[in-house]
């Protein structure tokens, strides 16, 4: 299923790109890709979840960077 796909990352929660629609796998790929330096070399990850439409008002993707405990 493709949904919209929003990023934690540097672009502050904005659309990775007007109108993108992706794949969960695409969306791994692209925040593996894009992660910014300074978050790869603390060693941090991308992670991508679906958001809850009751909690977020719509169901879409979201790229979120963190590190593993």
């Amino acid at each position: 299923m493709k949904l919209p796909v929003y990023s934690d990352g540097c672009q502050s929660g904005e659309l990775v790109k007007p109108g993108a629609y992706m794949t969960k796998e695409q969306a791994q790929r692209y925040g593996n890709k894009n992660i910014p330096p300074h978050l790869k070399r603390l060693g941090y990850v991308a992670y991508v979840f679906t958001s809850c439409p009751i909690i977020h008002g719509a169901s879409y993707y979201r790229i979120t960077y963190g590190r593993e405990c």
